[in-house]
């Protein structure tokens, strides 16, 4: 291969390098330089390499009359892949993009469901081969292939790479980017001798050298005519150049092969009857313009068939249009052809495209549709319904922004604005802004027709933002009329959403779950229904299985949407479900299986951009890292969510981090921090007497830190509201934190007999959990903390060996060093020769060494104040008031624990 390129060892070894590290796993790279500069030559011989090393190749070689056609591309990589072992939904889908079987009569897909169909095809095909995925001219990649490709190679894990070109330079794909530049003087006159088999002189060689600015394409052309005095201002120019010296005849045959998406011969003559179409496309091969290959034709380059569409006269290239709209058969491709066929709108064209778009829409291609439509509206067919459908398609291909501005544009002048306006409230509370979102939510529904399927899934919107807001009540009447009217209209996936949305809200509220109506709901569920995650009937399952404390039917449920969800590629979906994914799995000491979730909710938040997506990314992330002990990630990632919550106005959304952050501060000891950051907020949540407890863990943190900071008189309601809703509702966790937040209270009122029998019971409660052991491990932890007030070392220790493993088994470090800490105060004092504890002797010794207070609370896993205290013991036993002076006495001990070491005892034998 580098014997048959010439001036091309860098990238040659790039390319190389690629295949061999696609050889254990993902890679990819793409070519970028300007035209003629050889990026296919680099491809063609990748793919020659590839195939010695029996990698699976996916080949694409888009034309820019692909660049609009939906999944154009994705039928090239997939042309002779079968598709048979797919999941069934992602077979459907792609069934449907690809118009294969009976995609006529499926369901539209989801374009998100072709793109993870395509990732699991490609993994299928690595696990027997390595696959390089060659895509030539990505600028041409039309927006449905390139959208799927992109979502594949973000989330590959097999023997798969990627090589493509591309000019101009765009990051439309995530991959290392090489430039390709000029080749040297050099390898420019090897070039043309190797390419036209004839010598060129000296002084024409450096001439050629000079013109072409190390440019192959350019060199080659200017070789051709030796004599010529000029290089033409630009290739465009280049290319006019080689095409005026074609007969019309011959530019006319090619101008009509480059307005089509596959140029076949018999297609390009029934277009030109009176043309032979034959000879002039043989002139145009001997011109070395187009090659032949299985009864079409492909352009040398596409330049070339850029300069043949606009190198025929306006009239003629619109004549063209008009005679293809006439002769092919697919509907997408004729209403292209119609469009740029004419000058001003007609209803012909305006219908076609109207139709092309709605097909294109059933096969999965919103990007397609979208454009199809705007097509329509710049030939002067600009209504706002029009508009309002445009956007409709922007929106499910991603573009909100657009969406957005379209549908603020086309609802004014609409004379039914209720979906449009339903959708933009949609759009607004999934970029954060929930206030505005309640607004144009509650016009919508006020606009909608009553009892319709819109009216319906409008108000679950809105529920969704109400509940969000902390305006759960508002929601109510909503949600009880949208599951009356999805009833009376009889559509069953529908009232499954609006039933399961019902069930939550009065969950919420305090009314305790209808678990019969839940599984009724779940019953009537379709799977295969869109919808916003949080009207899905499995995952609100999920949560309300979690209220009443069942566990590992709430992990189960919750697992198998995000496994949907990651079948389908739903970004958006899979990171909603991240913040409870997340703490089911930290409950059971899953820290791992908690920081690959957090890691993934990392990257959709990268990808889509969105405010909302990055907030839940932070807190998820701050999850994990107080939960394992990195105190400085957790604060301020969930400082970060919690700012972006607050300003946002999402009251719901802000629950999790201020949750992080109370636990965090109660795990480092800094009850004072806790109580100052959720004190006064579940002092808010318990004034609502009827409420669900286990929907606001940090009601439990904040009695607990009120009572450690001396307000027991604040915690008292509090803890009396946990009791009365855990033994009204009958939820364990509830009851279990309210009988260890009682044991506390009685502590502090100096009662240790009774705060020990409400350890016991919030125990007997805990038997009801065992996947919540680290809540059982704080109650022991608790309870070996009054055995050791009651100078019962013994059963102190009881109880707090069995916290410390716990913690310790949960990879819970902060929880696990305070169980050390209790159990250090409960064994037999070991104590140095100065009379230093081991634990004074540890901070002594650190802060000798010139730490910081809170560096050396860093490092034990103390409190600040932890190690104050500490070091004030340490000044009053050792006698000094200074650091200066702890550092010699420190050295002084050291010296003489050394010196006992070397010492042997009177009685060891010498």
């Amino acid at each position: 291969m580098r014997s048959a390129i010439v001036g091309r060892d860098d990238e040659l070894a790039a390319v190389e390098g690629l295949l061999e590290a696609t050889s254990a796993g993902p890679a990819a790279l793409i070519l970028e330089g300007e035209p003629g500069i050889g990026k296919t030559t680099l491809l063609d011989a990748a793919r020659d390499l590839a195939v010695t090393r029996r990698f699976r190749i996916l080949a694409a070689r888009p034309v820019p009359t692909e660049v609009r056609m939906a999944h154009a591309g994705l039928a090239d990589l997939l042309r002779d892949v079968p598709l048979d072992a797919l999941p069934p939904a992602q077979r459907a889908a792609l069934d449907a993009a690809l118009l294969r079987g009976n995609a006529a009569t499926a369901r539209a897909p989801d374009h998100r469901a072709v793109a993870a169909a395509l990732l699991t095809t490609i993994e299928a095909l690595a696990t027997t081969a390595p696959v390089l995925i060659l895509v030539d001219d990505l600028q041409w990649l039309d927006a449905s292939t390139t959208s799927a490709l992109g979502f594949a190679l973000r989330r590959v894990t097999g023997r798969v790479g990627l090589l493509a070109a591309s000019h101009p330079p765009a990051d439309r794909l995530d991959a290392h980017r090489l430039p390709v530049g000029p080749l040297p003087s050099v390898s420019i006159g090897r070039l043309i001798r190797r390419r036209l088999r004839a010598p060129l002189s000296p002084a024409a060689a450096q001439r050629v050298e000079a013109l072409s600015g190390g440019n192959p394409l350019f060199a080659l052309e200017i070789a051709r005519a030796p004599d010529a005095t000029r290089l033409p201002d630009t290739l465009n120019d280049l290319v006019s150049d080689r095409l005026d010296g074609l007969p019309p005849d011959v530019r006319l045959a090619l101008a009509t092969a480059a307005a089509l998406e596959r140029p076949e011969i018999a297609l390009i003559a029934a277009a030109l009857p009176d043309l032979d179409v034959v000879a002039a496309l043989t002139e145009a091969e001997a011109a070395d313009i187009i090659t032949f290959t299985q009864g079409a034709v492909a352009f040398a380059h596409p330049l070339l068939a850029a300069g043949a569409a606009e190198h025929v006269a306006a009239a003629q290239r619109r004549a063209i249009h008009a005679r293809l709209a006439e002769l092919v058969t697919d509907p997408e491709q004729r209403a292209r052809h119609l469009a740029r066929a004419s000058v001003q709108p007609d209803a012909a064209t305006i219908a076609a495209l109207d139709e092309a778009a709605a097909l294109a829409t059933t096969r999965g291609a919103p990007a397609a549709a979208a454009e199809l439509l705007d097509l329509a509206r710049a030939l002067g067919a600009d209504t706002p319904e029009r508009r309002a459908r445009a956007a409709t398609h922007h929106f499910d291909a991603g573009d909100t922004d657009r969406a957005r501005a379209l549908l603020e544009s086309a609802i004014p002048d609409l004379d039914a604005p209720a979906a449009a306006r339903s959708l933009l409230g949609t759009i607004r509370h999934r970029d954060g802004s929930y206030a505005e979102a309640a607004q144009v939510l509650t016009q919508a529904l006020q606009e909608a027709p009553s009892g319709g399927a819109l009216a319906v899934t409008t108000a679950l919107e809105l529920s969704f933002v109400l509940t969000n807001q902390g305006l759960v009540a508002a929601a109510e009447p909503l949600v009880e009329q949208a599951a009356r009217d999805a009833a009376a209209l009889g559509d069953d996936g529908l009232l499954a959403q609006a039933k399961t949305v019902q069930i939550t809200v009065a969950t919420l509220l305090g009314h305790g779950l209808d678990e019969q109506g839940l599984q009724q709901a779940l019953a009537l569920e379709d799977p295969d229904r869109r919808c916003f995650v949080f009207h899905r009937p499995s995952l609100l399952a999920a949560l309300l299985y979690t209220y009443v404390g069942d566990v590992d039917a709430a992990q189960h449920a919750v697992d198998a949407v995000r496994a949907r969800c990651r079948e389908r590629g739903e970004d958006v979906e899979l990171i909603y479900t991240a913040i409870h994914a997340i703490t089911l799995r930290l409950w059971r000491g899953d820290a791992d299986g908690a920081r690959a979730i957090a890691d993934e909710a990392d990257d959709h938040a990268e990808q889509l951009g969105t405010r909302t997506a990055r907030a839940i990314a932070a807190s998820t992330r701050a999850q994990v890292a107080a939960w394992t002990g990195d105190a400085a990630t957790a604060r301020a990632a969930a400082e970060q969510a919690l700012t972006t919550f607050s300003e946002d106005g999402s009251m719901l959304g802000a629950l999790m981090p201020l949750t992080t952050l109370a636990q965090l501060d109660l795990a480092l000891g800094d009850a004072e921090a806790a109580a100052a950051r959720v004190g006064a907020l579940a002092a808010m949540v318990v004034a609502t007497p009827n409420a669900e407890p286990a929907a606001v863990l940090l009601v439990a943190d904040a009695a607990e830190a009120l009572i450690a900071t001396g307000r027991a008189e604040e915690a008292e309601p509090i803890v009396a509201w946990l009791q009365e809703r855990g033994a009204t509702l009958d939820r364990a966790w509830a009851q279990a934190a309210g009988a260890r937040a009682r044991a506390l209270l009685h502590a502090a009122q100096g009662d240790l007999d009774a705060a020990e029998d409400a350890c016991a019971q919030a125990l007997a409660h805990h038997e009801r959990l065992p996947a919540m052991p680290l809540e059982r491990a704080r109650t022991l932890l608790v309870l070996g903390g009054l055995r050791r007030r009651r100078r019962q070392r013994r059963a102190a220790r009881e109880a707090l060996e069995p916290a410390l493993a716990a913690f310790t088994a949960l990879h819970a470090p902060l929880w696990a060093q305070q169980a050390r800490d209790e159990l250090e105060r409960v064994r037999p004092r070991r104590t140095t020769s100065e009379g230093l504890t081991d634990s004074e002797r540890r901070i002594a010794a650190l802060i000798a060494e010139g730490g910081t207070n809170r560096e050396v609370a860093a490092t034990l896993f103390v409190s600040p104040r932890t190690v104050e205290a500490t070091l004030a013991r340490v000044y009053r036993k050792l006698e000094i008031s200074s650091r200066a002076q702890l550092g010699r006495r420190m050295a002084e001990v050291d010296a003489g624990a050394n010196a006992a070491a070397l010492t042997p005892p009177a009685d060891r034998p010498r």
